[in-house]
């Protein structure tokens, strides 16, 4: 049996690792509510790539970009190939899962539920006839 990293080309494992690296970085600098929702999402050259999930912390973080930069340079210049000049910000939009709408109980035809409490009469399975009973009872009358 294959391992998935196996199938995985080791230069995209390797950049996923750095960008691990980078938001663990980001993160001990951040307060704790602001650190949760915020992710390395990339280095292009000179700029770092930052996602968050709403615009409130986006504008946290411009106001404490040269911070976060200052910050990021020092801790792993070694594993950066140049100093990180700039800061661009991506929000992301996470969708709640919503609850299915509610199930539409299915109604009868008032002749098809008088047909099944007819029936239910003749029958002398108790559970059988209890059932027929609770189904005629969902006619459109109701």
């Amino acid at each position: 049996m294959h391992r998935l990293r196996d199938f995985l080309d080791t230069r995209l494992i390797a950049r996923a690792r750095a960008m691990d690296q980078l938001t663990a970085s980001l993160r001990t600098i951040l307060p704790s509510a602001m650190a949760q929702n915020c992710w390395i999402s990339g280095v292009n050259g000179e700029t770092l790539s930052l996602t968050t999930i709403n615009s409130a912390l986006a504008t946290h973080i411009r106001y404490q970009q040269r911070e976060i930069l200052k910050h990021i340079n020092c801790e792993l210049r070694t594993e950066l190939a140049q100093p990180l000049r700039r800061l661009r910000i991506r929000l992301t939009h996470f969708h709640k899962a919503q609850a299915p709408p509610p199930m539409r109980r299915p109604q009868l035809p008032v002749h098809a539920a008088r047909q099944i409490e007819a029936i239910a009469q003749d029958i002398t399975d108790p559970g059988l006839r209890t059932a027929l009973r609770r189904l005629a009872r969902r006619s459109r009358s109701d």
